[in-house]
């Protein structure tokens, strides 16, 4: 382990969004979660919240970075997750999405990801929010 004996704050990582592109990912992390009930959303759907690593024919400068993004598992409204499953496995429509969350099939399949920046500013809960990415679209490596 390498030893650390100076860090300063200046030299440090900031956390900034990586700029608007697309990038060649891997899922590092794909979990099942829900959000807690409120008086707008009652009985919330599960939701698939997915950790991204850009990698590959990406910048090298941008390897290791993290992006994220969740996909709903609600009728009408889960295209993301259906995108994300088309662009790791391809268009199966028999692909039982369930069975690939549940089995952990997601993780460490390979994609391109549209990568956009949200700009700083209150999101829906009113708490501010700084400048963030926010995943356009997914595709899969091979068109």
């Amino acid at each position: 382990m390498p030893i650390v004996e100076s860090l300063r704050l200046g030299d440090m990582a900031k956390g900034e969004p990586v700029p608007e592109s697309v990038y060649h990912v891997r899922i590092a992390k794909a979990e099942l979660k829900t959000a807690a009930a409120s008086d707008k959303n009652p009985d919330p759907y599960p939701y698939l919240s997915v950790a991204l690593v850009i990698t590959g024919d990406s910048p090298e400068e941008f390897h290791g970075r993290q992006v994220f993004t969740f996909c709903t598992l609600e009728p009408g409204k889960n295209f993301s997750l259906r995108q994300l499953a088309v662009a790791v496995f391809g268009e199966d429509e028999e692909l039982d999405i369930m069975e690939v969350i549940n089995e952990g099939r997601f993780v460490d399949g390979e994609l391109l990801a549209a990568v956009g920046i949200q700009k700083a500013g209150k999101g829906a809960d009113g708490k501010w929010y700084e400048a963030r990415n926010q995943i356009k679209k997914f595709l899969p490596l091979k068109s």
